[in-house]
């Protein structure tokens, strides 16, 4: 079982509220302007994440994605970007 849940904004405590639930795997995205802020939040909280033209056609810089695979590189790049931000702190 997973827990697949569609955020409409990066809301930390509502990902708090998730961790009441029993322990199963959780899954965290966003669509459209969401995608990027909810990714972060998901990279913070170590909960997984999904990405694709699917939820979002635009890279965080607000370029058009050129395709998928830019997407998914993207996402890669910015969750260890911020999984060793919060690392370090």
């Amino acid at each position: 079982m997973r827990l697949s849940v569609e955020l409409a904004a990066a809301d930390p405590a509502l990902v708090a509220g998730l961790r009441a639930l029993p322990p199963v795997p959780v899954l965290l995205y966003g669509r459209d302007a969401a995608a990027w802020p909810v990714l972060r939040l998901a990279a913070r909280c170590g909960t997984g994440v999904r990405t694709g033209v699917g939820d979002v056609t635009h890279l965080p810089d607000g370029r058009p994605a050129r395709s998928n695979a830019e997407l998914v590189a993207a996402a890669r790049d910015m969750v260890a970007r911020t999984v060793a931000t919060a690392a370090s702190r």
